[in-house]
């Protein structure tokens, strides 16, 4: 899956950053002024915890796996090739219910 959502200067490319976290791990691909783009794997069974954001947008596409997201209390079912749009302030998270990495 990959995020797109922070603002910074769109000259700016960063470097690559990898984080782990309990649900699985991410990498930052690319930073700018007018997004920030991001590989999150989710491990079989984790998920995000439930979140919202005030000032920002995320678009949610899913490349690998099957999961479900959580936009405010609808739930939404998600395969390879989907995408989901996450306004800002709507409370979001993705769990991934397949058998492989999301």
């Amino acid at each position: 899956m990959r995020v797109s959502n922070r603002k910074t200067d769109d000259s700016t490319m960063t470097e690559s950053s990898v984080g782990a976290r309990p649900w699985g791990n991410f990498e930052t691909l690319k930073t700018c002024r007018l997004f920030n783009a991001k590989q999150i794997t989710v491990l079989q069974g984790q998920r995000l915890s439930l979140q919202r954001h005030a000032k920002r947008a995320e678009h949610w596409i899913v490349v690998q796996g099957t999961g479900t997201v959580t936009l405010e209390d609808n739930e939404l079912e998600v395969s390879k090739n989907q995408h989901c749009f996450i306004p800002c302030g709507t409370k979001h998270r993705i769990h991934n219910t397949g058998a492989d990495e999301l």
